[in-house]
């Protein structure tokens, strides 16, 4: 039964795992083109393949935002939108295997990008060089993170309006409008209290979006569990 539910889920979301997969993709294309453009028909060196490469994985993780997005929006609120949610709801797969497929669903598209980007990144941009320690390789660590916690927070925003709306445009403007909120906040905050260092507010914007994101999804994953179709 759970297999069943996981083929409905990824088919419903198919197109959106194939935008994430161009966007995935798509850098490390340009990578090699600018390799080709930049050194004709010579084959570049390690060090240039490095930097682009890692460059490439920082676009393509960067790209994952949109996708992250646009599955927690439509995950549920597609079935709404679409009547299937009735239907659904008298088959004999519990709301909570119903809602574990849609998580597996969205989590696979994560882990498909996040997890060759991350490997990339790190075997190609190592810490440290020659005993000292590589600022712009911690910066791009530092920028990962905020990634990453960016993912969660528009996940899950849209996760929450997926579980709240029955249109899955509006539960990812949702999605777009909380992060927007946060960044503003953030942004108001700075120009009012000010902050020491451009650091610490990366970092408190990291942490506070990671831990709004995961609230999301508890809230809405509840919410989903609770409400009885349509």
């Amino acid at each position: 039964m759970m297999r069943s539910l996981l083929w409905k889920d990824f088919r419903l979301n198919t197109l959106i795992w194939r935008i994430g997969l161009a966007l995935g993709i798509l850098p490390y294309l340009g990578a090699v083109a600018l390799a080709m453009l930049r050194d004709g028909p010579s084959w570049p060196g390690t060090m240039f393949w490095s930097a682009v490469l890692t460059q490439a994985a920082l676009l393509s993780l960067a790209g994952s935002e949109l996708t992250l997005t646009l599955l927690g929006g439509n995950v549920i609120a597609c079935e709404r939108a679409d009547r299937s949610a009735e239907f659904l709801a008298y088959l004999p797969p519990s709301r909570a295997q119903v809602l574990g497929s849609k998580a597996l669903v969205s989590l696979g598209a994560a882990a498909l990008i996040w997890v060759p980007n991350l490997l990339i990144a790190d075997l190609l941009a190592p810490a440290l060089h020659d005993g000292s320690v590589d600022i712009a390789a911690l910066q791009q660590a530092s920028l990962r993170w905020g990634l990453a916690a960016t993912g969660i927070l528009l996940f899950g925003a849209g996760w929450l309006g997926s579980a709240l709306l029955d249109s899955p445009a509006v539960a990812v403007g949702f999605g777009f409008g909380l992060w927007i909120a946060v960044i503003a906040s953030f942004a108001a905050s700075t120009n009012t209290l000010g902050w020491p260092t451009a650091e610490r507010v990366a970092a408190w914007y990291a942490a506070s979006s990671a831990v709004l994101g995961a609230l999301c999804i508890g809230i809405g994953s509840c919410l989903y569990l609770r409400r009885i179709e349509p």
